[in-house]
């Protein structure tokens, strides 16, 4: 495990899908984002491409739960949780601007 996914346990969840968000921090863990159409096949992303999500949000973003949000609703979620997570990260010092 990396210092950046060991970074995302007892952590706020940054997706807050709305409906679905459990806000426990105890369950928060580091959900790897990919491209659309670079799926599981070719593994998964670097560590950087992740967000600190809840296992409720991380379910409905990795579509194991059923949930009304469209796929560019899924996309903006994932994009916002990028961010904030990103921002925490430089933070932190887990990843540096040069």
């Amino acid at each position: 495990m990396s210092k950046i996914t060991e970074s995302a346990q007892n952590k706020d969840c940054t997706l807050r899908i709305p409906n679905f968000c459990n806000f426990n921090p105890e369950t928060v863990v580091a959900c790897h984002v990919t491209r659309r159409g670079h799926g599981k096949m070719g593994g998964k992303p670097n560590d950087i491409h992740s967000v600190r999500g809840c296992d409720s949000c991380h379910a409905v973003i990795d579509s194991r739960v059923q949930h009304p949000y469209t796929e560019l609703e899924i996309i903006n979620f994932k994009y916002d949780a990028l961010i904030e997570t990103q921002e925490q990260l430089i933070e932190e010092y887990l990843i540096t601007l040069s």
